[in-house]
């Protein structure tokens, strides 16, 4: 690579465009590393954009929004658009390389995007990107009053940690257009939640879940297996309780130990660690001593086999069919799950 930017990268990739089409030179900046002569120039600090509100938002012309779709079980309706409310997450989860210093955009400035959205594209649904859409309670409400009050008629879907919510905002959301909420469960030992700082209880999962389905919001589950001193045993356990949740999806993934985050440091030099060639979000790049690699291909195919091909389960997902693009994605979803 010639650049890197880190942080928040519009205003520095802006600079070295300009530098760079008007023939200049590079020069040092927050969030901006270079090559220079055989030697590497990078900025110990990252770029910072404070206020969220007076970021542009992306030239989605340029894009080709009609080129994409997104998974199939990530939408109801298309056109489909995904928008960032926030940057940053104040969690301490090991295993996560988002940084902590949290801004959040504006309700006013969120819906002043949709409504773009919805005039130049025809959007329907948003799936919002924040690593946790839920962190300032009095924001969603706010949002989801002006999205009714201006009748702005859209579904969409979000994430949300399992100990901020409650009936009040869930029954907001879901009059507001809100159709899933993704949660980040990861595990169902309270152990490894304790060990990964994850600051969540199973009590407040069994809680939330059956909080969001009594609201009529489908929920998203997502699972991690293959934490550092994680066991085959603790791994059944994590299936036998995504199994007793009333989670409308879930997605089980090995562990990544991304550079930067705690866990990496703590597996790096590991025998189960493979390096960086082996992470790509799809195959395995660690396996903890504890199990071996069989054992942990066998605990991922497992959960997503016993969740999905439950007949209770399937019975109930029928009666969500109602158009020929439900049953499309439901079909597309079913033969992932098959031939994993």
């Amino acid at each position: 690579f010639d650049y890197a930017f880190y942080g928040d990268a519009e205003q520095p990739f802006c600079s070295l465009v300009s530098t760079l089409s008007s023939g200049g030179t590079p020069a040092p900046m927050d969030g901006f590393a270079f090559r220079a002569r055989g030697r590497i120039v990078a900025s110990e600090r990252d770029a910072l954009l404070p206020d969220l509100d007076a970021a542009l938002w992306p030239e989605r012309d340029l894009l080709g929004l009609d080129a994409y779709r997104p998974s199939p079980q990530s939408y109801r309706r298309l056109p489909f658009a995904a928008v960032f409310g926030s940057r940053g997450c104040p969690g301490r989860c090991t295993f996560c390389h988002t940084v902590r210093r949290t801004r959040l955009r504006s309700a006013e400035s969120i819906v002043a995007e949709i409504r773009l959205l919805q005039a130049r594209y025809g959007v329907r649904e948003v799936l919002f990107y924040d690593d946790s859409f839920t962190l300032d309670r009095q924001r969603v409400l706010r949002l989801c009053h002006l999205l009714r009050q201006e009748r702005i008629h859209l579904s969409w879907a979000a994430s949300a940690r399992v100990d901020a919510l409650d009936p009040e905002l869930l029954a907001a959301m879901k009059a507001a257009g809100c159709w899933r909420l993704l949660l980040g469960i990861e595990t169902g030992s309270q152990r490894l939640l304790d060990r990964i700082r994850k600051g969540i209880t199973l009590d407040q999962v069994r809680r939330a879940t059956r909080l969001i389905h009594a609201a009529g919001i489908q929920t998203y589950g997502m699972f991690i297996l293959g934490f550092p001193t994680e066991t085959r045993a603790e791994g059944l356990a994590t299936i036998d309780f995504m199994k007793s949740l009333p989670l409308d999806f879930v997605n089980v993934s090995s562990l990544t130990p991304f550079p930067g985050t705690g866990v990496y440091e703590e597996v790096r030099g590991e025998p189960g660690f493979k390096g960086f060639d082996a992470m790509n979000m799809y195959d395995i790049s660690y396996v903890p001593g504890s199990m071996t690699e069989p054992e942990l291909e066998d605990l991922l195919r497992r959960a997503m086999r016993e969740f999905y091909l439950r007949v209770p389960y399937v019975l109930g997902q029928l009666r969500n069919i109602r158009s020929p693009s439900d049953l499309v994605r439901y079909v597309r979803g079913g033969a992932v799950v098959l031939l994993r």
